[in-house]
C-alpha cells in the first residue's frame, strides 16, 4: 500500500468537519458477548475501599482537538498504562496508528474524520499492534496513514485479548487492587442535541469536570469513550453522590486537569461497554521487546475475580 508522500499534509482538519470529539459508534454486541468477562467474586466486594484513585498510571491527558477520535483515545490512555513499573519514564504511544487502522478495518478512507466501534480498534490493537507516537504523531497528522516504519514497529508491540467487565463493582474491585491495579476502558452513550449536551458534559462541566444526569427522553446521538481510572462512594455533588474518576481526551483545560467525574447513576445508565487490556509487549528498538504479558489468569487475582467465557456464535 503507497504510503503518503508527506503525513503532515493531512493534518488540517477541514471545517465542515469539525465535531465535538466523541466519535464512538454503538457497540457490537455480538462481538462484545463473545469475549470472556471478569466479575468480582462473591464476598470481594464487602473488601473494597470507599475509593481509589490509580491517575498516577497514566501518562499526561492529550486532547482530540475537537476530532472523532475518542475510541483511540481511550484503547491507547489504556495500553500506555500497562507501561508502568516496565518502563521510565512512561512512554507515549499513537492514536493515529490506532485510528487509521481502524477506519481501514471498518472500509472508510483513513482520511475521514469518522468514528468507530471500539472492538474493532481492540482487534487493531491485538492483531496489527500499536506504535510510539513519534512514529506516527496524532499532534502533526491525525490523518496520516501509519509509514512502514510504524507498522513494522507495532508488529513488536500487540496487546492482549480483551476481556469486558460486568459491573461497577468489579470495575472498582479492578481498581482497588492493593498489588496489581487495572484501569478499564469505558464507552458511555452521548445523548441530546449539541445544546442539550451543554447542560450535563459541555458547558459548566467543562470547568469542573463534574458530569450531571441529562433529561431522560433523550435519545443516543453521539458515543464517547475514556478510561476509568478511580472511584469514590463518598462523592457528592449536588444531589448524586459516588463518582467514578475519568481520564479524558479532550485537553488538561478541560474539567479538572482533563479528568471528569461520572455519577454512578450515570454510569448505570448510560454505559455501553467496558472492557480489560491485560497487557501488551513493547518494542525497544535494536530488535529488544519487553512483554507485559500476564499469565493464563488474565493478570488477575483468582481469589477476587472470576472469569468467564465468552459466549459461542
Amino acid at each position: 500500500m503507497a504510503q503518503p508522500q508527506d503525513a503532515v499534509a493531512y493534518g488540517a482538519l477541514p471545517v465542515e468537519q469539525e465535531s465535538q470529539g466523541y466519535g464512538a459508534q454503538p457497540v457490537d454486541r455480538k462481538a462484545y458477548e463473545f469475549l470472556p468477562s471478569v466479575q468480582l467474586a462473591p464476598g470481594a466486594a464487602k473488601t473494597l475501599s470507599p475509593s481509589a484513585d490509580i491517575s498516577y498510571l497514566m501518562t499526561p491527558v492529550k486532547t482530540q482537538n475537537g476530532l472523532k477520535s475518542c475510541v483511540a483515545f481511550g484503547v491507547v490512555a489504556i495500553l500506555e498504562s500497562l507501561e508502568y513499573g516496565k518502563l521510565n519514564p512512561l512512554q507515549e504511544q499513537s492514536e493515529t496508528f490506532s485510528w487509521s487502522r481502524t477506519k481501514r478495518l471498518e472500509g472508510r478512507d483513513p482520511r475521514d474524520n469518522a468514528g468507530v466501534v471500539t472492538s474493532n480498534a481492540l482487534t487493531i490493537a491485538q492483531v496489527d499492534g500499536n506504535c510510539w507516537e513519534k512514529l506516527c504523531d496524532y499532534k502533526k497528522a491525525p490523518f496520516a496513514e501509519p509509514s512502514e516504519a510504524a507498522v513494522k514497529s507495532a508488529q513488536n508491540m500487540k496487546a492482549q485479548k480483551p476481556i469486558t467487565v460486568q459491573s461497577l463493582e468489579t470495575i472498582k474491585g479492578m481498581i482497588d487492587d492493593e498489588n496489581n491495579p487495572h484501569p478499564v476502558l469505558l464507552q458511555f452513550k452521548i445523548v441530546g442535541t449539541e445544546s442539550q449536551q451543554a447542560s450535563y458534559i459541555r458547558g459548566d462541566t467543562e470547568k469542573d469536570g463534574y458530569i450531571k444526569m441529562p433529561d431522560p427522553n433523550w435519545t443516543r446521538t453521539d458515543g464517547h469513550c475514556v478510561a476509568v481510572v478511580g472511584y469514590d462512594d463518598n462523592n457528592r455533588h449536588g444531589n448524586l453522590q459516588g463518582y467514578l474518576k475519568l481520564k479524558n481526551s479532550w485537553g488538561i483545560d478541560k474539567g479538572d486537569h482533563g479528568y471528569y467525574f461520572m455519577p454512578y447513576d450515570f454510569f448505570h445508565k448510560y454505559s455501553e461497554g467496558i472492557w480489560y487490556i491485560p497487557g501488551q509487549e513493547f518494542d525497544l528498538g535494536q530488535d529488544q521487546v519487553k512483554s507485559a504479558a500476564p499469565s493464563s489468569s488474565y493478570g488477575l487475582d483468582p481469589n477476587k475475580f472470576i472469569i468467564c467465557p465468552g459466549q459461542s456464535h
